[in-house]
């Protein structure tokens, strides 16, 4: 049964090529575990070090060094609040001044005195040389 299915496939497959190619065609399809396999992936070996790396402080050791480890509760509560409220007024003030960097007015120029001077360049909005 699979020598029936296997010689059908590479008569397709044969089928296929052109006579000239008939030599150079492949039969991936007829031998699909033989022919795909993946290239070898070459991996940069790393450098030898004979010790391991330091030891990361635990949650516990930076708490101890910060002085929080034998706060009671409510301290610790107390102490994030006010860290939020700093973040807080913080972001607040950059908010504010993002806002008002919309209101600025622009910088006065040539242009904006000759509007200024010239009624028919006000009304229009733009500096009409005709009229001035």
């Amino acid at each position: 049964m699979f020598a029936a299915l296997l010689t059908k496939q590479i008569a397709s497959c044969a089928g296929r090529c052109a006579d000239d190619t008939f030599l150079t065609c492949t039969y991936v399809r007829a031998w699909p575990h033989a022919c795909r396999k993946k290239p070898a992936v070459i991996k940069k070996k790393k450098d030898y070090t004979p010790f391991p790396p330091p030891q990361l402080p635990s949650k516990e050791d930076l708490l101890m060094e910060a002085g929080e480890y034998f706060q009671s509760q409510s301290k610790k509560r107390q102490r994030a609040e006010q860290d939020r409220a700093a973040a807080q007024v913080q972001k607040v003030e950059a908010r504010k001044a993002q806002r008002q960097a919309a209101f600025q007015p622009p910088e006065v120029g040539v242009l904006s005195t000759a509007l200024l001077d010239c009624t028919a360049c006000r009304r229009s909005g733009q500096h009409v040389a005709s009229v001035c």
